[in-house]
């Protein structure tokens, strides 16, 4: 286990990383317009939106668009 690789920057140089504030883009061969995902809770698309993704599979009787405000 102490050869894995570190999370973060050791600044302390105790093995733990802490979190890094700033960090170069790396260079990924090209250039690529920003993303942002979504961030609405408006429920007013035909469709979820992928901010309402969970680590599951999905089910059709989970939600309603149309049933209620």
């Amino acid at each position: 286990m102490d050869d894995w690789p570190r999370m973060g920057e050791d600044l302390d140089k105790n093995g733990i990383g802490e979190p890094v504030i700033r960090f170069r883009k790396p260079n990924v061969g090209g250039s690529y317009a920003v993303a942002t995902p979504q961030t609405s809770d408006e429920f007013d698309m035909r469709v979820l939106g992928v901010q309402w993704q969970w680590e599951s599979n999905p089910g059709r009787n989970w939600y309603s668009l149309t049933a209620g405000k």
